[in-house]
């Protein structure tokens, strides 16, 4: 509207040179296996370490159902895991050994836990479900909120 002519010019203001920014990407390409291998290492100590955790309040919320045999069982595979976390940091091979090692402990502490408790109840596979009560007060519809 004015007749006058406006250009706008974007400029980087980082201050890298093309040079910098080349070297910064080829640094990068060279740790990029060492930086993956650090990332494995740190999700593999996460999992153990949550698995740790988890069986660990298992068995204290549980204590009093488990015998003798299947408590020394969990305890060695809890202390040989966190053993594993402290001197395997940097190795996610053998973080991920030591989870499988803990959760089938873990799997097989669940499973004598489950057939310590009887299972599933005697005697309610063979009776048929009662039907559930029917109430005519309650209507079953869609509804849109408007507001």
């Amino acid at each position: 509207a004015t007749g006058t002519e406006r250009a706008i010019r974007i400029e980087a203001s980082s201050g890298l040179t093309d040079a910098d920014i080349k070297r910064a990407v080829e640094d990068a390409a060279k740790h990029e296996a060492e930086d993956k291998q650090r990332k494995d290492a740190i999700e593999a100590r996460n999992q153990l370490d949550t698995l740790v955790y988890s069986t660990k309040k298992l068995v204290s919320e549980n204590a009093g159902k488990l015998n003798e045999a299947d408590k020394l069982m969990i305890e060695e595979a809890v202390k040989d895991a966190e053993q594993s976390l402290e001197s395997n940091k940097d190795n996610p091979d053998e973080l991920r050994a030591s989870f499988e090692k803990l959760q089938s402990a873990a799997h097989k502490l669940a499973e004598a836990m489950y057939k310590g408790a009887g299972g599933p109840e005697a005697g309610a596979e063979g009776a048929p479900e009662p039907e559930p009560a029917k109430s005519d007060d309650v209507i079953d519809a869609e509804f849109e909120d408007k507001s």
